[in-house]
């Protein structure tokens, strides 16, 4: 088993979220159109992060950012987390990779952003990599990288499971066109080198036409585990064949930005903690959940929080709260 520096790897994807509240969709060229209120939080694979942190596991992230104010914000705002920023470079004279997410009410949101500088080689950290417990990736990961700098990640991933580790991967919209990707990643090759491929619903019909079987059938076929979100109706598991539902909580939604993220976090931290599949999804449903209440960061769970709440639940039998 890997003798780990970290218990997880986060990989690019860190952005600054920046919220608007506004009184609904569309907006139309001209208008003028005053927020509610406004949020600004880190995002993308810094919730994913920061959720593992605050539930116990060592956290480091891999990305370069701009040397502007956003970028103070990733560095300062990971590291008040707990989270080592050691392997975050800032590039001079770049800027930081930004969201504006407006939020019409009702769960409507949309989405406006521009991407960071690109990984090179030389920001891919093997020694890191091969020795944490897990590793996180998702699609727009794939985006900041040409090929060369694919092929040596690829390469961490290879040496990291040798060495016993488990990556986790999370496609998002990219998978949609990810055959635009093609001159630098093969989907397969990618499936190849994950344990855990973590999607929502359409993502994964989608991942099920892209190869024409059920995931049911996929996960014998591939020996992968394919975890769904379902958003309000909770979550799935697929493995070895065998699919296992898990039910939702109620919530009272602000907004599910983020929500999916939370869940990925917390899901990997109740994995690599020795929950099973089954119990590593509810935990990660209670845990999105209570993200759903709040805007940006403010909302994520702690440890103790998370556990408080699922006692309120009557799960407190399962003996969730010990450690593990």
């Amino acid at each position: 088993m890997v003798d780990a520096l970290v218990d997880l790897s986060v990989v690019s994807d860190c952005v600054v979220d920046e919220f608007f509240e506004v009184n609904g969709f569309p907006m139309v060229e001209d208008s003028v159109v005053l927020a509610r209120s406004s949020v600004v939080s880190l995002g993308g694979s810094c919730t994913v992060a920061i959720t593992a942190s605050r539930l116990g596991l060592r956290v480091a992230v891999v990305d370069n950012v701009g040397d502007d104010a956003f970028g103070d914000m990733v560095l300062g705002g990971l590291e008040k987390e707990g989270v080592s920023v050691d392997h975050v470079r800032r590039i001079r004279g770049a800027t930081t990779s930004r969201c504006i997410v407006l939020l019409g009410g009702g769960g409507k949101h949309a989405f406006l952003g521009t991407l960071g500088p690109k990984l090179t080689e030389d920001d891919i950290p093997l020694g890191v990599l091969t020795r944490s417990r897990g590793i996180f990736f998702d699609g727009y990961t794939l985006t900041n990288m040409t090929k060369r700098v694919y092929s040596k990640f690829a390469i961490g991933l290879g040496q990291a499971r040798m060495n016993g580790s488990k990556v986790f991967f999370d496609p998002g919209p990219v998978l949609k066109f990810i055959d635009g990707l093609g001159d630098v990643v093969d989907l397969c090759d990618v499936i190849l080198m994950c344990d855990v491929i973590l999607m929502n619903e359409s993502e994964a019909e989608a991942f099920s036409s892209l190869y024409g079987r059920e995931l049911v059938e996929l996960s014998s076929v591939m020996g992968k585990t394919f975890v769904v979100k379902l958003g309000s109706n909770g979550s799935c598991v697929i493995h070895d064949g065998i699919k296992l539902y898990s039910p939702p909580f109620a919530a009272e939604v602000r907004t599910s930005v983020g929500a999916g993220d939370v869940f990925n976090g917390a899901f990997i931290w109740a994995f690599l903690s020795g929950f099973r599949y089954a119990e590593s999804c509810r935990l990660a449903n209670l845990a999105a959940a209570l993200k759903v209440t709040g805007i940006g960061t403010s909302s994520i769970p702690t440890r103790e929080r998370l556990f408080g709440e699922a006692k309120k639940s009557g799960l407190a039998g399962c003996n969730w709260d010990a450690p593990k």
